[in-house]
């Protein structure tokens, strides 16, 4: 009886510890894969072989750092290298000639092949150290990894083994020692729970997001000290209380609901993936979370293990690069409207067509349902020159510095905005007429003058984007206003000289047609005079009157000057009409010096002055146009 009484309770507590180990192995499974499962989300980038080398160094350092459970008990995590096995996790007990790659199919680790092989269950066999030992395995499917929960045989039999050699000895207390049995069997077990309860701690911790472990009530079960930094609450705080106490106000109505929704279709996945999810830390302060839940089967019935990460760091760096990234398209936005509106402005030479180019361009970008443009002109009169969405009537045509408010905007060179405009400036609509919101009265200033006024006005203000366009696009405006009135006024000036010139060529010519026709009339009668000077000289010498020869002579060379003098006329006349000749002919130099020498020479000793002429005896022919070369001598 006592026999049969040992080994019902050795086969009782066997069965136990294999369960016993079997659960730990699923708990540490799920609980592994749960951890890779969010990595796989969220720590890409964490290591240089992303989330799976950073699961596998999460897993190592927490085995490392447990040690092992009871005397001989350890978790063994390995992975398949072809037809090895690399053991990733540090041996209990290294000193015993353990090695950390064995082939596939040596026996020293039949729990580690079978779990690499998909397999899950338990058996006994021999460790890496020759041992034998019980062990349960299971494969860790999302990393490609087996691990293993082993216990030596001897550690399993040796309560049985003292209690079987006391029977024999002691066979009269066989109802006492029975009982001892009962309680030295069930503290080892008290022992394997509380140890697993201290791994599973140990995993938690090792956590990098903040762990958060409720029940199907939604009641907070267990934390890590990570919640504790993110949230603020101490962990007894938050122990037994429900998850909504983490949440903001307008999450908590819906939430309990959403909880039992999971505990009824349970599944690892993401939460808030078409919504932002935000915590409540213990100060109020608001935070986006990200939140990966993962379902944990114990035997005290199915947990929830919610991972969570503070985003605010990443969400303040996505805001900055949007703002970021809308800047340089406001930028972008802002430089095609200028370039679109230099681009227009191209080429223009009219006010005009300059005028109603801008005021549409400025309409069009600025969103404006009225625009008009006036321009200096005479010295301090503005003229609208180009309007958009104007009335017909009622309307200001022209108004000079510092009359009303346009006037006001020229007198102080800055832009004037009008934001209650008054009740008569109404927009001409097909439906009625509507009220101006805003109006800008902008001056277009142009090295210190303002050389034009845009009165602006829409249903709205204008933002701060179309604010910041009209004052780079103002500068262009004003500099190509500046140029096309430069334009406009030099055209004029030149228009008017080429009038003044055409008068002038009229004159000149009509001046020259006189001088020709009068050179001509005054000729005639000279040549008369030369002609009885001659005849009057010949006949004076021929009835021997002497004395009237020299008189006869000197009217002679005064009539020849004077002809010479109507022949400059008319060649003037012939120059500027482009009608001047030129005969030429031989001619003696000799006499012709001294035909001027006494034309001249009269006239010098008249005003006592000395004529000195050198030559040479012989000065021979020259072939030249005579008339033109005697002029030329006596000038």
């Amino acid at each position: 009886v006592l026999g049969l009484t040992l080994w019902m309770l050795y086969r009782s507590n066997f069965e136990q510890r294999v369960e016993s180990l079997r659960a730990m192995v699923r708990e540490q499974v799920a609980l592994i894969e749960s951890v890779a499962r969010f990595d796989q989300q969220h720590s890409q980038d964490a290591l240089d072989g992303g989330a799976r080398a950073a699961t596998v160094q999460q897993i190592t350092e927490a085995y490392s750092h447990l040690g092992g459970f009871g005397a001989s008990g350890e978790f063994v995590v390995g992975l398949r290298r072809g037809d090895k096995i690399e053991f990733l996790s540090e041996f209990r007990f290294p000193e015993k000639g353990a090695r950390k790659i064995v082939p596939l199919t040596t026996e020293r680790a039949a729990p580690m092949r079978r779990a690499l092989n998909n397999d899950s269950g338990w058996m006994i066999g021999l460790d890496y150290r020759g041992e034998q030992v019980l062990a349960a395995f299971q494969p860790i499917k999302e990393l490609d990894l087996g691990l293993v929960a082993k216990l030596d045989m001897r550690e399993v039999n040796a309560p049985f083994m003292q209690a079987a050699a006391s029977a024999l000895g002691i066979a009269a207390f066989v109802v006492f020692i029975g009982g001892l049995l009962v309680l030295r069997m069930a503290r080892p077990m008290v022992q394997r729970i509380e140890e697993s309860q201290q791994r599973f701690r140990t995993l938690l911790e090792s956590a990098p997001d903040a762990m958060v472990i409720i029940n199907a009530a939604g009641e907070i079960v267990m934390v890590n000290r990570r919640t504790e930094e993110v949230f603020g609450y101490s962990r007894s705080d938050m122990t037994g209380q429900p998850i909504e106490m983490l949440m903001p106000q307008r999450f908590r109505e819906q939430h309990p609901g959403k909880v039992q929704d999971f505990f009824n279709h349970p599944n690892t996945r993401a939460m808030g993936m078409e919504r932002e999810l935000f915590g409540l830390s213990r100060t109020g302060r608001e935070f986006p979370v990200e939140i990966s839940l993962s379902p944990i089967e114990t035997e005290a019935g199915m947990l929830v293990a919610s991972s969570v990460r503070d985003i605010t760091e990443r969400k303040e760096s996505e805001a900055a690069l949007q703002a970021l990234n809308e800047n340089e398209e406001r930028q972008r936005r802002t430089e095609t409207a200028l370039n679109e509106l230099y681009e227009a402005l191209r080429g223009q030479q009219e006010m005009d067509s300059l005028a109603s180019i801008v005021v549409h361009q400025l309409a069009r970008y600025l969103d404006l349902q009225f625009a008009a443009l006036f321009v200096l002109r005479d010295g301090n009169t503005y003229t609208r020159e180009a309007a958009y969405g104007y009335p017909k009537q009622g309307g200001v045509d022209s108004f000079a510095a510092g009359d009303g408010l346009l006037g006001q905007a020229v007198a102080d060179a800055t832009p004037l905005k009008v934001d209650n405009v008054p009740e008569y400036a109404q927009l001409a609509l097909g439906l009625g007429t509507a009220a101006l919101s805003s109006l800008l009265l902008h001056p277009l200033v142009h090295d210190k003058t303002v050389v034009a006024v845009l009165e602006l006005g829409g249903l709205r203000p204008l933002d701060e984007e179309q604010q910041a366009w009209l004052i780079k696009a103002s500068e262009s405006l004003a500099v190509t206003v500046r140029l096309v009135l430069d334009l406009e006024a030099r055209n004029r000036t030149e228009q008017a000289l080429a009038e003044a010139k055409e008068a002038a060529v009229a004159a000149n010519r009509a001046k020259s047609g006189f001088l020709a026709n009068m050179s001509h009339e005054l000729r005639t009668p000279m040549n008369a005079i030369l002609g009885y000077s001659e005849m009057l000289m010949e006949e004076a010498e021929d009835i021997g009157q002497d004395d009237f020869v020299a008189d006869l002579k000197k009217i002679n060379q005064a009539g020849n000057h004077l002809l010479s003098l109507i022949n400059d006329v008319l060649d003037l006349s012939k120059i500027e009409s482009g009608k001047m000749e030129a005969f030429a002919e031989d001619l003696d130099v000799g006499a012709l010096l001294d035909h001027v020498t006494g034309t001249v020479q009269p006239l010098m000793e008249k005003n006592n002055n000395r004529l000195v002429i050198e030559r040479g005896e012989q000065l021979g022919k020259a072939h030249q146009d005579s008339t033109k070369l005697r002029q030329a001598l006596l000038n």
